[in-house]
């Protein structure tokens, strides 16, 4: 259309040009203004525009915690701060959009007036350059041609500025580049055969010296089950995103079978890892889907397995559709614990070299967490695999327990020693495992 209206401008001048030059060439002249008043709109406009792209993404994200977070805003009765909030949010996104709309409502009317301007100075001038009325007629008609292009720009003008907008912060998104340099030549890691090691590894979140982990060593040989545990803030997750490589340690290294995790490819570390978390992720699609993600890979029969394995199957099978049941918007078709098999059935269908636990069973009730604790322990089953646990019955028989405190690691052992050790992983069981008597149950 652009490229249209263009050669229609082009052609219309040219005709103008070679039937009467001189009243061309003074219709001509408002050209650059127009061009100026373009500029001057787009400098004003296009901010603005971007702001209400910004705000519009404000008034979403209110709208999406609130309706997310409803039951919490009944039982509260927040109604009224919620709808404050909201409405706050879509005015100052309402005050932008009306400025920019208003822009561009006098700045194309203030074009369009000129197109009224040129009218009068050929009615004018005309006569006076002995110009013949069907001369005269003719420019008025091409004047009005002239600005078709411009009543069609003025149309989209808007949606225009909008999408460019739009595309800018999409952009400046897509054009952030990672901060965890990848290697030139990365190294093919297809197995782990001896052991991942923490070597003297710190790390912090920000640039003050707060460390996050400070000088951590620790090994998890092939096929051993090594636990964290801690307070929250203590450094156990950092464990597990410098494992992942989400983050990169200040000091020290991460080595699987003596290799840098930094000189393998991303894709090829994380292909044989596997992560069950707390918050258990479901997607649109089935349960099949939901287990496999869809991979190649995973046969039907991989899928089912891995469900046998953890006992996901026996409530999958009483299902309508089975494994072809459609998962709700986060899984809410499914219980907490069935969510939690799924996850786990997950994990291993990736057949990961190592598993990691982040409080795999610490948002369900005792009840559940029994059930799915044989499910657990089939799962770790000749695996290696890293525990994150607040629940200390998780992890009674787990090959190693590291004790982190403030980012270091402060004891290390098996239960039985840390426990005659009398330290901070004793004081931590006592607590959780005494009764109202003081007496310790099932010690």
């Amino acid at each position: 259309m652009l490229v249209g209206d263009a050669i229609l401008i082009l052609g219309i001048y040219s005709v103008l040009f070679y039937t009467e030059w001189r009243l061309a060439l003074i219709l001509f002249a408002s050209i650059p203004v127009i061009g100026t008043m373009v500029w001057i709109c787009h400098r004003k406009t296009t901010p603005r525009f971007l702001e209400v792209r910004k705000k519009m993404a404000e008034v979403t994200a209110a709208l999406t915690e609130f309706l997310h977070g409803m039951s919490i805003i009944q039982i509260f009765h927040r109604g009224a701060y919620a709808r404050q909030k909201v409405y706050k949010a879509n005015q100052a996104k309402f005050k932008d959009d009306a400025y920019v709309n208003i822009g561009v409502v006098l700045f194309f009317n203030s074009v369009f007036f000129l197109e009224y301007v040129k009218i009068g100075l050929v009615l004018v001038i005309g006569p006076i350059l002995g110009i013949t009325y069907g001369t005269i007629l003719m420019f008025i008609i091409y004047i009005w041609r002239s600005y078709e292009p411009l009543w069609r720009t003025s149309e989209q003008l808007s949606t225009f500025q909008k999408a460019v907008a739009g595309s800018k912060r999409i952009f400046a998104l897509l054009s952030r580049e990672s901060k965890l340099p990848l290697p030139k030549k990365p190294v093919k890691w297809e197995k782990l055969e001896r052991a991942i090691r923490f070597e003297n590894v710190s790390f912090s979140y920000t640039d003050n010296g707060n460390w996050a982990l400070k000088d951590a060593t620790f090994e998890i040989p092939v096929g051993k089950r090594v636990a964290l545990v801690g307070v929250t803030g203590g450094g156990k997750t950092t464990v597990i995103s410098l494992l992942l490589r989400l983050y990169d340690p200040q000091k020290g290294r991460i080595t699987v079978d003596g290799i840098d995790i930094r000189d393998i490819a991303v894709e090829g570390l994380r292909s044989r890892l596997a992560l069950v978390l707390q918050d258990i992720v479901l997607f649109p699609g089935n349960v099949a889907s939901n287990i496999s993600l869809e991979s190649e890979d995973i046969s039907t029969e991989s899928i089912e397995a891995a469900s046998r394995t953890v006992e996901a199957d026996r409530f999958v099978r009483k299902l309508a559709d089975g494994y072809a049941t459609e998962v709700t918007e986060k899984g809410s078709n499914f219980s907490r614990g069935e969510r939690q098999l799924l996850s786990f059935a997950r994990a291993l269908a990736f057949n990961p070299d190592v598993l990691i636990l982040d409080e795999a069973t610490s948002s369900v009730d005792p009840e559940t967490e029994r059930t799915i604790q044989s499910s657990l322990r089939k799962l770790m089953e000749g695996r290696t695999s890293l525990v994150i646990a607040h629940r200390l019955s998780t992890i009674l028989d787990v090959d190693q327990i590291l004790v982190i405190r403030r980012g270091e690691i402060i004891e290390r052992g098996t239960h039985t020693e840390l426990l005659l050790q009398n330290g901070y992983y004793s004081k931590l069981f006592h607590l959780q495992f005494k009764n109202k008597n003081g007496v310790l149950a099932n010690a």
